[in-house]
């Protein structure tokens, strides 16, 4: 029998899909609560807490991102900072804008998912004439 002795993982990642509306701006100081909430004492890489600006200013730029399409990804020191990203997800989470969640396998690389509004739009609009063109069709018969 072989016996693994080096670094074994077991950990899996989770994918949140989130769609938030281009006007939407979460109140500032429910960002720095949050922040605050899951800081635990976690320093910057010059081991100095930052300010709630550098704070605003981080989140801001991860909204515009996913606000835009793109995603936002925690991993280690490579990824967005978590206390910035579970305070999006919570924020997603409490507007009503986390759309799915689902585990994907990897190393505990979580993210979130953007989806444009105007692509939600479009979708909705296409779904909604397909369900009319078949109720139309339906009623032909």
């Amino acid at each position: 029998m072989k016996i693994k002795t080096d670094f074994v993982t077991n950990s899996s990642s989770t994918a949140f899909i989130v769609c938030i509306p281009n006007e939407f701006i979460p109140d500032p100081k429910e960002i720095i609560n949050l922040y605050n909430y899951y800081d635990h004492e976690k320093r910057n890489a010059d081991n100095k807490k930052p300010t709630e600006q550098m704070i605003l200013t981080d989140f801001y730029e991860c909204l515009d991102i996913l606000k835009s399409g793109e995603n936002l990804w925690f991993y280690g020191d490579d990824g967005t900072d978590y206390r910035t990203f579970s305070a999006m997800n919570d924020i997603c989470d409490d507007q009503g804008f986390l759309l799915s969640v689902f585990e994907v396998s990897g190393e505990g690389n979580n993210r979130i998912q953007g989806l444009k509004e105007e692509d939600i739009n479009k979708w909705f609009m296409n779904t909604q004439l397909q369900k009319l063109k078949i109720e139309v069709d339906d009623e032909s018969n």
